[in-house]
């Protein structure tokens, strides 16, 4: 069944696939500001009133946040995995008040698939801070 030794084409063929692979993923990394993202990708895209925003149009992995409110009533966010208020899966509920609320989804996060849409209820407060996305890699 083995008539020679293939130990050097076997060899050879995975050092190919070594280079191919860390030229994909070379290709597959994001920048932000021309610098390599290593770590969470900070997305300050929030819906400034009751309603809502969509932060990302993507897929990607929700990782943590640090939400706060500034002035007026506290607010309840529902994080979800879709495109418009009322649809797809809530990822996350976070009420938000004046003192800063940060929260961590262990690694490797939370993955949405169409896209990440932020639905505000209630509060008249400007809300500030950001969601945090885990890096491509």
């Amino acid at each position: 069944m083995f008539d020679k030794d293939n130990s050097a084409e076997i060899l050879e063929a995975l050092r190919e696939q070594t280079k191919w692979t860390a030229s994909l993923q070379a290709g597959l990394s994001q920048f932000m500001n021309g610098n390599r993202v290593t770590g969470h990708r900070p997305i300050t895209r929030l819906p400034s009133s009751t309603g809502g925003a969509l932060a990302v149009n993507g897929s990607g992995r929700l990782v943590g946040w640090s939400l706060a409110v500034d002035g007026g009533e506290p607010v309840r966010l529902l994080v979800r995995d879709g495109r418009e208020p009322g649809q797809g899966d809530v990822l996350a509920v976070i009420d938000v008040g004046a003192a800063a609320v940060t929260g961590s989804i262990g690694l490797p996060g939370v993955t949405f698939g169409e896209a990440l849409y932020v639905e505000r209820t209630g509060g008249a407060g400007q809300l500030i801070g950001s969601l945090f996305l885990g890096a491509v890699d």
